[in-house]
């Protein structure tokens, strides 16, 4: 009696009283549409003319007929393929021909696949959406490779076969960590350099991430990375936006080398702005292994002499020039120069190495805060403490509130000053600790959530700031060694310090699992001395040549 409902319901007939029967059950789901009732009235059109295998379901008999070939159609829902017919017929399982429901209604089952609606892309993304949802994207074929470590072993590659369920890495740290990059491959079985499909997902972002692969009950890999989630909360008011980091997508069908080569290209000539990235970069010398804390004025005239002597580039004065600052635990975030260490003011001494041919370069770490220093006196408030709490202490230092305006301001301030007063053409930009414990003074408690990825924001505001000031600096990266080697640090500097660890053996395979991920323009190498000071190995200067010059 209902003129709105579909035709089935309104005809009087043996077959109308089952559809009716069901009619109410099925009006309780919204997306039941007339389609799928459509199709139901189909299926009982065909059992009452006897035109149907006369088998009840889940029996023996039932089982065995898929791998009988006598049946024309089995209508079923969305898992019926894996649960269903592939264990009844793991011959033929792969010849089935599975269609929608007619009209292309919605059936019950899988996931839902969203499109940004800002999305620049967007046949694009329409067709690796379609790829991922076919047969071919449906198998669980792949391998994940993802490149693990610690200080002084970044980045060490590891294949295994992704497991039905979920495979996790991630960085709670603060930053893209030692420990895992945010970098991640899925392979075919057999890719190898040269051969077979093979995808990377890059993160473009410098703090804590989240990746998942994940295998499910049909087969299908998805793969996700994103902002650390633990401990992660945002608050938005009406009207306002959250924009999430984005991921660099990559996809080979010959091998890694042409996935490696082809993401490296994308990251020189759209990531990277520096004007350094098409240069050949300056060969220097740092001084820190030939004095470490232990110099003055004479010792490093004499290091630059001899450095201008071998023809080479720069002299980089690196940690120990700043406030109180002959060890580790003092002197952090004074950024004012000890004229008295150096026997006169910054600036004479760079007039004096540019004399000689020489550009110059200085060692910050502008994150950090040593509690015996006049900064921490001033804002012990500035210090990421929880209140109340001993603070965490790492190298004997305390983490800067970057995610404070007021920090920003002082760090970009003071930088900038001495860059220019002292005509600083390069910085080693370094970071020796990470995030644990963190609390701002300045964020409300309903907020602390926000604290990491405000801290990265402040980050990049900072180096921002700086590389527009002076567009011709060269700015590296450093995180005690290769702790943040991501491409969202590559944005700002076209090469990072790939690993404390400088020995030309252990170099190799921290370079080669750098390789994969990240164009060798940007990875920083030194040749160092021999024995080496990490592990004291005796390796022949022209090795340690050959190895450093891969970058």
């Amino acid at each position: 009696d209902d003129p709105d409902a579909p035709a089935a319901f309104r005809q009087k007939t043996r077959l109308s009283q089952h559809i009716s029967f069901l009619k109410d059950f099925f009006r309780a789901y919204k997306d039941f549409t007339d389609q799928h009732v459509d199709t139901i009235e189909l299926m009982l059109k065909l059992k009452e003319a006897e035109i149907d295998a006369g088998l009840d379901v889940w029996t023996p008999a039932w089982n065995a007929s898929f791998g009988q070939g006598n049946v024309f159609c089995y209508p079923g829902s969305c898992w019926f393929q894996s649960y269903v017919i592939e264990p009844n017929d793991p011959e033929g399982s792969g010849n089935w021909g599975v269609a929608e429901v007619p009209g292309g209604a919605y059936n019950w089952g899988g996931i839902w696949w969203g499109m940004y609606n800002q999305s620049e892309n967007k046949d694009a993304v329409a067709a690796w959406m379609k790829y991922e949802l076919s047969k071919e994207g449906a198998q669980n074929k792949y391998d994940l490779i993802h490149f693990y470590g610690k200080h002084a072993g970044e980045r060490q590659m590891e294949r295994n076969s992704l497991p039905h369920g979920i495979t996790e890495l991630r960085s709670t740290r603060g930053t893209s960590s030692h420990q895992h990059n945010p970098f991640v491959i899925l392979a075919d079985k057999d890719t190898t350099e040269s051969t077979g499909e093979c995808y990377s997902a890059s993160f473009l972002y410098s703090g804590g991430f989240h990746a998942q692969a994940e295998v499910d009950q049909f087969n299908q890999t998805r793969l996700v990375i994103g902002i650390d989630d633990y401990d992660f909360s945002w608050k938005l008011k009406k009207g306002e936006s959250f924009s999430t980091p984005e991921v660099c997508l990559t996809y080979s069908a010959d091998g890694f080398s042409k996935l490696s080569q082809t993401l490296h290209q994308a990251i020189v000539s759209n990531l990277i702005r520096s004007c350094w990235k098409d240069r050949v970069r300056p060969i220097l010398v740092n001084n820190w292994e030939a004095t470490y804390f232990d110099f003055n004025k004479d010792n490093l005239i004499a290091i630059a002499k001899e450095a201008a002597e071998l023809n080479l580039d720069m002299l980089v004065l690196d940690d120990g020039w700043f406030g109180k600052r002959d060890d580790d635990f003092s002197g952090l975030g004074d950024w004012f120069v000890n004229e008295k260490k150096l026997c006169g003011t910054l600036s004479e001494l760079v007039k004096e190495v540019h004399d000689m041919g020489l550009s110059f370069g200085l060692w910050f770490e502008p994150e950090m805060i040593s509690e015996d220093s006049d900064l921490y006196r001033a804002h012990p408030d500035w210090a990421l403490v929880i209140p109340g709490r001993q603070p965490i202490r790492s190298r004997s230092q305390l983490v800067l509130d970057m995610s404070r305006e007021d920090v920003t301001d002082y760090l970009t301030e003071r930088i900038c000053d001495i860059v220019e007063k002292a005509d600083i053409q390069y910085i080693k930009w370094d970071m020796n600790r990470s995030l644990m414990a963190a609390y701002s003074a300045k964020l409300p408690r309903d907020r602390q959530g926000e604290l990491r990825h405000r801290y990265v924001l402040g980050l990049y505001k900072v180096l921002e700031a700086v590389t527009q000031r002076f567009p011709e600096l060269l700015l590296e990266g450093c995180s005690g060694g290769g702790g943040r080697f991501d491409a969202g640090m590559l944005y700002y500097c076209p090469q990072i310090w790939c690993s404390d660890n400088t020995d030309a053996i252990e170099r190799l395979r921290i370079q080669y699992g750098t390789s994969f991920g990240y164009p060798m323009s940007s990875v920083s190498a030194h040749v160092s001395v021999c024995p080496n000071h990490q592990n004291h190995r005796v390796t022949p200067f022209k090795t340690r040549g050959i190895c450093a010059m891969q970058g």
